[in-house]
């Protein structure tokens, strides 16, 4: 007797492998059956149809028996395969529940990757202040700031007083600064830091009223309008990038 011709995706669909599908089949016409006559009638090779008969059985839809020390293997009720089904939903509501359960750890390393490159506007004379003060609590004793086109900006007083405190405070704590600032404002800085000693500073031809320092895996780019706009880019390989452009420019910069 043969299975008249079915469509036997769906049983793949539910789990079962096209190898599954075929001995399972052929166990359905032939009853009960030794390895040989089972491997011709599903067309797979003997030497796949054991681990696939253990699959089977793992899945309830197959059984054997021994007779005269051979084994025999058939094909469960067809019934059983609802059985099977309702496994694998149990299964699968079990799965939910330790995914549920993992997704936070999941979500923190999503975000934790998303992280490696942050990017905030801080506006105003507030807004520049945490920036520094950010910088400030990040650098310990003997760490750098790389700074490219140092200057006070449109509201020269304001600016002044603000970068002469936070140096002052960077001082204390033993931050140091590479300057690279505009060749134009050089007598200035010359004037008021003949005795500064945690400052080196070089000079090149630029004009601008923006700002880049560079410091551990951040970037502040500080634009001094008559109200400060900081951006600040945290990104390891952004900053490593910007190192090297500092290096290039501190090579060619007029001490």
């Amino acid at each position: 007797m043969s299975i008249p011709s079915m469509d036997t995706q769906i049983l793949e669909n539910i789990g079962l492998s096209p190898g599954e599908v075929h001995v399972y089949l052929a166990l359905l016409e032939l009853g009960s059956s030794t390895i040989s006559p089972l491997a011709k009638q599903s067309h797979v090779t003997a030497s796949k149809i054991y681990p696939i008969m253990d699959r089977l059985m793992e899945k309830g839809l197959a059984s054997f028996i021994i007779k005269n020390n051979v084994k025999y293997f058939s094909a469960t009720a067809p019934s059983r395969i609802k059985d099977y089904l309702q496994r694998k939903e149990e299964e699968l509501e079990e799965q939910q529940k330790k995914i549920v359960a993992l997704l936070p750890e999941l979500e923190a390393k999503h975000l934790a990757k998303k992280a490696d490159v942050q990017a905030e506007v801080l506006i105003g004379w507030k807004g520049m202040e945490t920036a520094y003060q950010e910088m400030l609590e990040t650098l310990n004793k003997g760490d750098c700031d790389y700074v490219i086109g140092a200057s006070a900006g449109r509201n020269y007083e304001r600016a002044k007083s603000f970068y002469e405190r936070i140096m002052e405070q960077a001082h204390q704590k033993g931050i140091t600064f590479k300057v690279i600032s505009q060749e134009r404002i050089r007598p200035h800085f010359e004037k008021y830091e003949g005795h500064v000693t945690h400052v080196e500073r070089r000079y090149i031809k630029i004009a601008t009223y923006a700002e880049t320092n560079i410091y551990k895996n951040v970037i502040l780019i500080v634009i001094h309008g008559e109200q400060p706009t900081v951006v600040k880019i945290t990104s390891k390989d952004a900053a490593d990038s910007y190192i090297e452009y500092f290096n290039s420019l501190w090579n060619v910069a007029k001490k």
